[in-house]
């Protein structure tokens, strides 16, 4: 019953739209991108499942083989994600300024039979959502002899993710079987960033570089 494990089916697009006027450069980008997938099939080795498996379970149909696997859980993979990315350069005459902001949000659930057998051992259940910001400003020029550009960068990322693991009757550990355990975990990363860098020709044929950035990450 349920999606065969391994089968996958997807789809995903992705489409620009650009705009040049005066001074003016803007690209727009965004993409989308979605599956429902069987679970990922398992094929365990004789030492990792035995160790699992409580002494006293049934044993494995005889007739399984790299093709053939019997599960005891309806296992599957799904997974939704778009991004949409801006990209303006304005140019100042002397100067020319640029601005990149960037969004992904990304959302992935799956239900998973961890040893990869008919028994009811234990099974991993995942739902993880991911959501990411960036934003950057460049200011950039050049004469004859000299390049320069300098700039300000900002990203923010937030994880949330929960994992619940399910033990069945069949599992090794006395103690731990018919047992759901979850585990929770959130992560927010920020970081910021100046930098800049300067090109000069000092003679025809000989240029000289320098170059600062400064990253604060938490």
């Amino acid at each position: 019953a349920g999606r065969d494990p391994g089968s996958i089916d997807t789809y995903a697009g992705r489409g620009q739209l650009m705009y040049e006027g005066g001074n003016l450069t803007a690209l727009l980008s965004a993409d989308y991108f979605t599956s429902d997938n069987g679970m990922t099939n398992q094929f365990p080795t004789t030492a990792l499942t035995s160790s699992r498996i409580a002494p006293t379970a049934a044993a494995q149909p005889a007739d399984q083989s790299f093709y053939r696997r019997y599960y005891n859980v309806e296992g599957f993979e799904k997974q939704t994600a778009y991004s949409i990315t801006g990209r303006f350069e304005l140019d100042l005459g002397a100067a020319k300024l640029t601005s990149i902001s960037a969004y992904r949000n990304n959302h992935f659930e799956r239900l998973q039979d961890q040893e990869g057998t008919i028994l009811d051992v234990y099974s991993l259940a995942s739902d993880a959502r991911d959501e990411t910001f960036s934003q950057e400003l460049r200011l950039s020029g050049e004469t004859d002899s000299l390049q320069w550009i300098a700039g300000l960068y900002y990203y923010n990322g937030l994880t949330d993710r929960i994992d619940t693991l399910d033990s069945g009757p069949d599992y090794a550990v006395a103690a731990a079987r018919n047992s759901i355990g979850s585990y929770h975990q959130r992560i927010r990363a920020k970081s910021y960033a100046a930098f800049g860098q300067l090109t000069y020709e000092i003679v025809p044929g000989l240029t000289a570089t320098v170059g600062a950035r400064h990253s604060s990450d938490h």
